[in-house]
């Protein structure tokens, strides 16, 4: 079991009672993203914020305050996958190299989806994950846009089969060298209150392990 620590409070039921309802199956119809702009996990400080209608994405550019983390949805009107996307991924490293969590051992960014429990992603190593932050935002400048990182990974996990996205998600994870710098977690089940940490196994008969925290 992966302790309780690591996931720090995400069973409190103020954050599950949020997250649950943004995997609301009336979401999965609209033709933009809701999300959840979290100031202050300990203090229950969720700020609604939607992204624009048609595109697959929430800015958080006029955003100036620090956060905890991130709740975001992937809406089957926009043809989103269940799983993030490159530039979520992007998103998140941008947060923690401009200095806007609030606490960078413990950001976090979360979906939820229609074929599914939500996921989460949370930094669990600083020093690794800045590496990995700074490598693929260096890549995604290249001049080539194929070798950009939002157009290597962009259909590495964007299926609507859920395993064939984790193990995509996670080989991009040791591919570009964030080891255990960036962790990947599924919900029990659609209440989020019970969490498990995915990691790759080749042994496996579904190429992932499932480690429940307690």
């Amino acid at each position: 079991m992966v302790s309780s620590s690591n996931l720090l409070v995400y069973n409190r039921s103020v954050f599950a009672n949020n997250f649950k309802g943004l995997a609301n199956d009336d979401h999965q119809t609209l033709p933009f993203e809701k999300g959840l702009f979290i100031s202050n996990l300990n203090s229950s400080q969720f700020f609604p914020i939607d992204g624009q209608t048609g595109s697959p994405s929430i800015s958080l550019a006029g955003v100036t305050i620090q956060m905890d983390g991130f709740l975001h949805t992937h809406s089957n009107a926009l043809n989103q996958a269940p799983m993030f996307s490159p530039d979520d991924i992007l998103l998140m490293t941008e947060v923690f190299i401009k200095g806007q969590a609030k606490d960078s051992n413990n950001l976090f960014f979360g979906i939820a989806h229609g074929y599914g429990p939500p996921y989460l992603m949370k930094v669990t190593n600083t020093t690794k994950f800045r590496k990995f932050a700074e490598k693929i935002r260096a890549m995604e400048k290249k001049e080539k846009k194929k070798d950009r990182f939002s157009d290597l990974y962009r259909t590495s996990f964007n299926k609507d089969d859920v395993t064939f996205n984790e193990k995509g998600f996670l080989d991009m994870l040791s591919r570009e060298g964030a080891g255990n710098g960036l962790s990947l977690y599924r919900a029990e089940n659609n209440d989020c209150k019970k969490w498990i940490k995915l990691e790759r196994d080749n042994f496996s008969s579904s190429g992932i392990s499932e480690i429940k925290c307690n």
